[in-house]
């Protein structure tokens, strides 16, 4: 990726030894394969449970094994989704690993959008709206800073209020439905190691500590 900001993200994101383990216990997860998987089948609250332990090395190794996750869901979206048991499932993984997100790097919020290759969209269904209650979210895969960052696959920092850019436009779609509004936003590509294909985008948004570099990538 062409971007300085990217190329730190990526050293640090894999810099972590993948058999160390530390509080959350965590250790390769190809050692453990089929008892991963099962996690998926356990009860409501098991993800943040997980991930609620874990330090921010640990956390980087685990978002690494996220990534190649969610490509594998990417691949099979539009078959699982007719599933209602396994969209509950994937809603939850997606809601711990964003709050998780958020706390590690001093964020308000962090919305994970999922490329939905078949309909040229970046989909999410852990923004809340004001009731509490998770809602859908579909954008065009090249609309906005969103679309901007999976077109290049870019980091952009918006530091400033966010409003004010002119690529804010599905942003402010999105402020109408959840009653959310965004002020400043660091928006990365999570891609695959080895091709470097996306995987989704990530969203920071309103930072509450200074974290990000202050440039628009």
């Amino acid at each position: 990726m062409p971007s300085a900001n990217r190329r730190g993200y990526d050293q640090q994101l894999h810099d972590t030894d993948a058999n160390t383990t530390a509080s959350g216990e965590y250790q390769n997860p190809q050692q453990h394969k089929h008892s991963s998987a099962g996690a998926l089948t356990t009860t409501k609250g098991s993800f943040s449970a997980f991930l609620a332990p874990l330090t921010q090395e640990t956390f980087k190794q685990v978002v690494t094994d996220v990534e190649q996750r969610l490509r594998e869901v990417n691949q099979t979206l539009s078959l699982l989704l007719n599933s209602h048991g396994f969209e509950t499932i994937l809603q939850e993984m997606l809601n711990a690993i964003t709050l998780k997100t958020a706390e590690l790097l001093g964020a308000d919020r962090t919305t994970i959008f999922i490329l939905d290759e078949d309909k040229n969209q970046l989909w999410s269904i852990v923004a809340e709206g004001e009731k509490g209650k998770s809602i859908e979210i579909r954008i065009p895969a090249d609309r906005g800073i969103a679309g901007e960052v999976a077109t290049f696959k870019k980091v952009v920092n918006n530091y400033y209020d966010f409003f004010d850019d002119p690529r804010s436009e599905e942003s402010k779609k999105l402020y109408k439905k959840t009653g959310y509004r965004a002020y400043t936003q660091l928006t990365l590509p999570l891609l695959t190691e080895e091709h470097k294909d996306l995987v989704a985008v990530v969203q920071l948004i309103n930072k509450l500590k200074t974290n990000y570099p202050q440039e628009d990538s």
